[in-house]
């Protein structure tokens, strides 16, 4: 049993009551892919993931629908990996990081640095805002694609 993942679900479970919906096997199982998952996923990464790993054949177009739905209600969230229709997704993050993203490869490190987080708290200040969130990608290629 994955009690950190039984617990994310019976979570999931609550908001969709709450919502005032049914629950669906495809939208668990697309949790369930995403949660296990070390890597930030696009959709058609996600979609041949359950095909191999969870025998199913939930089509592309239900996981582009059940992944802007969890988005919208902040289960998941996304990174831009490339162009405007280019993203990966991953569980929304408990803890706070930042993303650097390969251009060649889209490989997507998460790397959190306290000092760079202060100093957007310093710049936020300086041009007389209160910063409440933010989302930092970095742009780059990885060292396995410069050679």
């Amino acid at each position: 049993m994955d009690k950190k993942f039984d617990k994310f679900i019976n979570n999931f479970r609550v908001l969709i009551k709450d919502l005032g919906l049914k629950n669906s096997t495809q939208r668990e199982i697309i949790l369930k892919a995403l949660f296990h998952s070390k890597a930030h996923l696009s959709a058609e990464e996600l979609s041949t993931l359950i095909k191999k790993e969870y025998d199913s054949s939930i089509g592309i177009a239900t996981v582009y629908r059940v992944l802007s739905f969890l988005e919208d209600h902040k289960v998941v969230s996304s990174i831009n990996i490339g162009n405007a229709n280019s993203k990966a997704y991953e569980i929304n993050p408990s803890d706070h990081h930042d993303h650097i993203v390969c251009t060649k490869c889209k490989k997507v490190l998460e790397f959190f640095n306290p000092d760079l987080e202060k100093l957007q708290v310093e710049i936020a200040n300086k041009n007389g805002f209160k910063l409440i969130d933010h989302d930092m990608i970095l742009y780059g290629i990885c060292a396995g694609c410069k050679k």
